[in-house]
């Protein structure tokens, strides 16, 4: 974490929630396995409903891919899927330098945590049934939501030269291109999206 993102990172909130006073409770903590993107545990004072609870900042290097990220997870939350809210999101114009969504923080571990030494050996046995069950129960109730909205918001900005992988399960509901659509498809079917804008 650069010294100076926190206090970017205040300013946008300051922006975004019309409060010039508002501040953070302690200093933001970083957190890890955010891949590719820099994660950031905070929580405000003096902030609105929205903003009042814990809050993660999830900071992006590359726009393209956070365009995507921030409207698929804005879209699926919009259907009641149990992932976390973003709160703001924004470009590197925006005021951090980088692409950025603010969402709100979930509680829980990690699926695999604490698999250490003989741990990991008496816990294999449950894991290799309930990890694939959990996984595919997450995944169906994923795969009900519409995907149709979402689609008609990627498709309304101009292509991007750097296509993205929309679904890599073929599932069956994300569908090749029909004729007179110019989306290129990958080998076995899966539709590629382009150029995403970020939600406001």
């Amino acid at each position: 974490m650069t010294d100076e993102l926190p206090g970017r990172l205040l300013a946008v909130l300051r922006t975004a929630t019309g409060n010039p006073r508002l501040d953070f409770a302690a200093p933001p903590e970083p957190l890890t396995g955010g891949f590719w993107a820099e994660l950031l545990a905070f929580r405000l004072t003096g902030a609105p409903a929205g903003f009042d609870d814990d809050l993660v900042a999830r900071v992006m290097p590359d726009p393209e891919l956070a365009r995507k990220e921030t409207l698929v997870q804005v879209e699926v939350a919009r259907h009641g899927f149990p992932t976390p809210r973003v709160r703001a999101s924004g470009g590197p114009a925006d005021g951090l330098g980088r692409a950025f969504m603010v969402m709100d923080r979930a509680p829980g571990t990690p699926l695999l945590a604490g698999l250490d030494g003989t741990t990991a050996f008496t816990q294999l046995p449950r894991l290799a049934t309930t990890v694939p069950e959990m996984l595919a129960v997450t995944m169906s109730e994923l795969h009900r939501i519409d995907p149709g909205p979402l689609r008609r918001r990627l498709t309304a900005v101009r292509p991007s030269p750097r296509p993205w992988l929309a679904c890599s399960t073929a599932c069956g509901r994300c569908r090749k291109p029909t004729a007179g659509q110019t989306s290129p498809v990958r080998p076995g079917g899966w539709p590629l999206i382009r150029r995403l804008p970020h939600p406001r």
